[in-house]
């Protein structure tokens, strides 16, 4: 599927304007603009953000899985780790409140209805149940 500039609204979008235009969503990395790439990161990576982004990288690397470009921008909105036509978002305890849920719900059907998969790991999924996440990636990514 090709992504065309057009002067048209496109209805997939519908639900990212919306949360956008809510202030629901900001579209760019806590923090500020993503900027270069560390050491070890996949080209087009920020790094990561926290200790369970590290943990889930790590578990990445030793499966032996292409590595992802984490904490970079896709349709406007700041991902966790992104492969092609994929995104993995790993959730810490704050992803817990209603409005953190609501702003995760939009910016997943935006996602998915630009043609992405998109995978949420809880801190209790990457840190309890590693061979599960791994089994759900890998049949993402094949």
């Amino acid at each position: 599927m090709t992504h065309e500039p057009s002067d048209r609204p496109d209805k997939r979008a519908a639900p990212l304007l919306a949360a956008r235009q809510h202030g629901a969503i900001r579209g760019r990395v806590r923090g500020g603009a993503v900027a270069g790439h560390p050491v070890g990161a996949a080209p087009g990576s920020a790094g990561t953000r926290s200790r369970l982004e590290k943990r889930f990288r790590r578990l990445v690397a030793e499966a032996g899985l292409p590595r992802p470009r984490h904490n970079v921008i896709v349709l406007g909105f700041a991902v966790d780790f992104a492969w092609p036509r994929l995104v993995v978002e790993i959730d810490g305890p704050h992803h817990r409140r209603p409005r953190t849920r609501a702003e995760d719900e939009a910016q997943d059907a935006a996602l998915r209805a630009a043609g992405y998969t998109v995978l949420r790991f809880s801190e209790e999924d990457v840190e309890r149940r590693p061979t599960d996440v791994l089994r759900r990636l890998r049949a993402a990514i094949s």
